[in-house]
């Protein structure tokens, strides 16, 4: 019950928070997503390229489609479990199991994980809060066709095949990665030599503040290095002018010798992430403004441009 109390609450906290308490409305509407985000934009086509190394264009494109089941399966997970509470609920054999204290309390501490995902519905999301609704779904889907063995087995054979198919290409995806880099926390895997990341590692000391904006966090544990504002990530519409002026604030107060500035996860390509978000003009641009009147470009690496402080 706490559990269940505490996913509550955090789901209904988030959607108002989203959509009621935060001061600007643009928020919401940056922040909001079609539904399934990513499923097709990114995780469909990734497949097929992966695929397109191993078969034919028609081998490949069978096989991303078979990867993708899965992801299908969230994707269509509230009305598969509601299908499946109606089709046991229909059954007088089916009631018992379906009001069952261990079958209700997986129906309503799964959809309360599920809800607390739901302030941002894109496809990482809905996978995050679905482990227990899908557990319970694929239980009652059992049972309506328990008594349909050639219908449960292809179901089922499906689903396997499925989750076979997409594990073995994500595993063999991550074995791909063969380039090694010492990092201060251990060896790390990469597809190429990151050079940004190097860049962190041998101009930088362990716990040395440095700005990375406006997203990407994993360099401050890789590089063992401090972020210099309470922000681990910094974009407009998502922060409030206030927020970035205290970021200023802070870079002016603490000397922050290194910025890292995102050119791929930034700018007008921040539209692929945030579909609603809209770019505010050059005069508007507090944060750009004030690393181009402190800062001093002296590199790209990896789509990161290294800035460094001018000497006051």
């Amino acid at each position: 019950m706490v559990l269940v109390f505490f996913y509550v609450n955090r789901g209904l906290a988030d959607l108002v928070y989203a959509n009621l308490v935060w001061p600007l409305e643009r928020y919401r509407q940056v922040n909001i997503l079609p539904y399934g985000y990513f499923l097709w934009e990114v995780m469909a086509p990734q497949l097929k390229i992966f695929f397109n190394r191993l078969f034919s264009p028609p081998g490949a494109k069978a096989c991303a489609v078979v990867s993708m089941i899965p992801f299908y399966l969230i994707f269509v997970l509230p009305g598969l479990l509601a299908a499946a509470i109606a089709g046991c609920s229909i059954n007088r054999s089916k009631r018992a199991m379906l009001l069952s204290s261990g079958t209700l309390t997986y129906i309503i501490l799964g959809a309360a994980i599920w809800v607390s995902e739901l302030h941002r519905q894109d496809i990482y999301h809905l996978i995050a809060g679905a482990p227990l609704l899908l557990i319970i779904s694929l239980v009652l889907l059992k049972e309506c066709l328990s008594e349909k063995r050639v219908a449960y087995g292809l179901v089922m054979g499906a689903l396997t095949l499925g989750f076979v198919c997409c594990s073995a290409a994500h595993m063999a995806n991550a074995l791909a990665a063969n380039q090694v880099m010492a990092t201060r926390r251990g060896n790390v895997h990469c597809f190429a030599k990151d050079e940004a990341l190097d860049f962190l590692l041998r101009k930088t000391r362990p716990g040395e503040e440095v700005f990375i904006y406006p997203y990407y966090p994993l360099y401050y544990f890789l590089a063992e290095v401090k972020n210099p504002t309470r922000y681990g990530h910094l974009i407009y519409h998502l922060h409030t002018e206030a927020q970035f002026q205290e970021v200023t604030r802070d870079l002016e107060k603490k000397k922050v010798k290194y910025v890292l500035m995102d050119t791929f996860v930034g700018g007008e390509n921040l539209r692929f992430w945030f579909p609603n978000y809209q770019h505010p003009e050059d005069d508007n641009l507090m944060v750009e403004q004030y690393l181009h009147e402190h800062y001093l470009v002296i590199g790209e690496k990896n789509k990161f441009k290294i800035l460094q402080r001018l000497e006051n």
